[in-house]
């Protein structure tokens, strides 16, 4: 056995080239996550914010709103009845128990903590950073703030089972999960418009990556090695942690 170096070098340790790419999107979420707030805070955009706001609740007209705000957290639990509230809260932590069941509880526990603290972060970023405003129209339940806690939601959860799917042994066979997480995620993402800018959507986003790619690369290893099943004795295994091919 072989070891050749191939990784990059990242604060005086070789990490793999995939943890390496986290670490970089963590690096471009908070940028542009400050950014986003610097042009809230100092209201640049204001107008165009609002004007692009009102185009598209415009486009949609009040009974195409009310469908789209659905797809939200929001529109969930302000609209709908506590069954299927409750149905809505069982399908996220149904989610975590699939993992426990499949033997990944470790997984699981990362998904957990990785929506908490996205969950905390966005209640800090909203109080920090006061927006605070009236409904946006005369049916949208709640005021708009900053950044949209629905969007960083939906990007850090349904992010995180798409990259599951991606990195789970045999992922031929979890091309739906992929793919049904990315649409799924994306709707949520849209929905959230309907109750808040452009600027506030972005900001969701941002900080939604930002807990992905952290989280992603602070346990790239442990989620890896569960998710293909990997052996924990020091092996090949051990090299390629270390940024080294083996042949």
């Amino acid at each position: 056995m072989v070891a050749r170096e191939t990784g990059v070098v990242f604060l005086g340790r070789k990490l793999p080239r995939r943890q390496v790419h986290w670490l970089q999107l963590l690096a471009a979420s908070c940028l542009v996550f400050l950014l986003d707030a610097t042009v809230v805070e100092t209201g640049w955009l204001e107008a165009t914010d609002r004007a692009m706001w009102t185009d598209f609740a415009n486009s949609l007209g009040q009974g195409g709103f009310r469908v789209v705000e659905g797809f939200s957290l929001v529109g969930v639990v302000k609209h709908a009845d506590r069954y299927l509230t409750g149905i809505a809260i069982a399908g996220m932590l149904g989610a975590m128990i699939v993992l426990m069941l499949r033997g990944f509880a470790f997984t699981a526990a990362v998904l957990l903590v990785s929506n908490t603290a996205c969950a905390a972060t966005v209640e800090i970023m909203k109080r920090v950073l006061d927006r605070q405003g009236p409904p946006l129209t005369a049916w949208t339940p709640v005021g708009h703030t900053f950044p949209s806690g629905t969007a960083a939601l939906a990007v850090v959860f349904f992010g995180f089972l798409a990259a599951t799917g991606v990195q789970t042994a045999g992922a031929r066979h979890h091309r739906w999960t992929i793919a049904l997480s990315i649409v799924a995620g994306t709707a949520f993402i849209v929905s959230s418009l309907t109750y808040h800018f452009p600027t506030e959507v972005i900001g969701g986003v941002a900080i939604g990556l930002a807990w992905l790619s952290f989280m992603e690369a602070l346990f790239w290893w442990p989620l890896r090695r569960e998710l293909r099943q990997e052996p924990t004795y020091v092996g090949e295994d051990w090299y390629r942690w270390h940024g080294m091919d083996v042949d």
